[in-house]
């Protein structure tokens, strides 16, 4: 699976209506709000694979379960394992490690609720 399609599912699962997939095909944006004194709309990037805080929002509104080792993590939901990766993949930086298994597990989520959509 790409990062998009990993972030488009992640995104679906995220269920936020102020996250907005980008029409020129440049990842996802952030809502904050308008800006009146500029007149504009105030934005960011969204991108849990890059972003701490994105990957730790996912966890929170996911409630998923974050059980680091000593070279690998795993992602849980309800108990279930949902992704796991291990440090050597990700030029040994564990915070990008936990954050691919982070959306790993959104996305797997997100699959698992578009197979049984009663969950």
């Amino acid at each position: 699976m790409t990062d998009a399609q990993l972030l488009k599912l992640a995104a679906t699962a995220f269920d936020d209506a102020n996250l907005i997939e980008s029409s020129m095909g440049a990842g996802w944006t952030y809502w904050i709000g308008f800006c009146e004194e500029l007149h504009c709309d105030v934005t960011r990037t969204w991108d849990p694979l890059q972003d701490d805080g994105d990957a730790l929002r996912l966890v929170v509104k996911l409630r998923l379960q974050v059980v680091m080792h000593s070279n690998w993590v795993e992602v849980l939901q309800d108990g279930i394992r949902m992704a796991n990766a291990t440090s050597e993949y990700f030029a040994g930086c564990m915070f990008a490690t936990t954050r691919a298994a982070i959306t790993r597990a959104a996305a797997e989520s997100q699959l698992r609720q578009d197979e049984d959509p009663g969950q």
